[in-house]
């Protein structure tokens, strides 16, 4: 069979690509074999309405290999477990309010189409100004000692 001919499969290769596939050969092995594509095999077993793919056998006496899982190396340095967060304040009674509703002193956060629209010092109630500033510190925190790192102590090779 060749590319030009590929839609057609005669009975002795329909027959030969069956006995192959009983004999556990994979659509691989037997595209190999017949001198076309591994897809022109797959679709073929799928149109004749094959079900499932017959093992080949290995014998009793073969040897079992188990395959380990890989282990990479790794550089990183275990932090110790982030202080679980305070619990958070209740929300505040809230009046949802469109963006025009809103007048000096309401809160901002948005909600869907609507803003908080709670007693407000700034732009935001007591409750979501923390949530705004949730982890703030943290990230300060961390921002600070990634500099710290790279910064390094001085070396001594810039006396020399």
């Amino acid at each position: 069979m060749n590319s030009r001919d590929a839609c057609s499969w005669d009975t002795n290769q329909i027959r030969f690509l069956l006995e192959r596939r009983q004999e556990g050969d994979s659509a691989a092995e037997i595209a190999a074999a017949m001198g076309v594509s591994r897809n022109a095999v797959a679709g073929k077993l799928h149109r004749l309405g094959t079900k499932g793919m017959p093992r080949k056998k290995v014998p009793s006496n073969a040897v079992k290999v188990r395959v380990q899982a890989r282990v990479f190396p790794t550089n990183i340095v275990r932090q110790k477990p982030a202080k679980p967060l305070p619990k958070p304040k209740p929300e505040p009674l809230r009046q949802l309010k469109t963006l025009f509703e809103l007048a000096p002193g309401e809160c901002r956060w948005p909600m869907g189409h609507l803003f908080c629209g709670a007693e407000a010092q700034g732009s935001y109630c007591q409750f979501h100004r923390q949530r705004s500033l949730q982890g703030y510190e943290e990230r300060k925190r961390h921002q600070r000692s990634q500099a710290s790192r790279e910064s390094g102590p001085p070396s001594g090779d810039a006396a020399a």
